[in-house]
């Protein structure tokens, strides 16, 4: 699971700089088995890191590229990223705990 600075290099939205990634390189590089991926691409490039806008900071690609869950015996585990909105993630929160 990504963190802040995985998204910022200087750890939050308020500092963000040119060169911070946003976490597309993590997403990219570090490969998960995520709510994104489907049989005609294992990421959701909805979002393009490279337009310019005021908001550049929190031009983040989809969190569904973040969030993940799986069991190992009898034991769950949900893996989200801490840089979205939780509202974006709830359908995901209710299907892994549907599941």
């Amino acid at each position: 699971v990504p963190g802040n600075h995985d998204f910022w290099v200087n750890s939050a939205p308020k500092l963000y700089v040119p060169k911070d990634q946003l976490g597309n390189g993590f997403m990219q590089f570090y490969g998960q088995d995520t709510i994104a991926a489907s049989s005609a691409s294992p990421y959701d490039f909805t979002n393009n890191p490279d337009s310019s806008s005021a908001d550049a900071a929190e031009n983040l690609p989809a969190s569904s590229n973040y969030f993940f869950y799986n069991q190992v015996g009898n034991t769950a585990f949900i893996g989200y990223s801490g840089a979205h909105a939780y509202d974006t993630m709830v359908p995901y929160f209710t299907e892994a705990c549907s599941w």
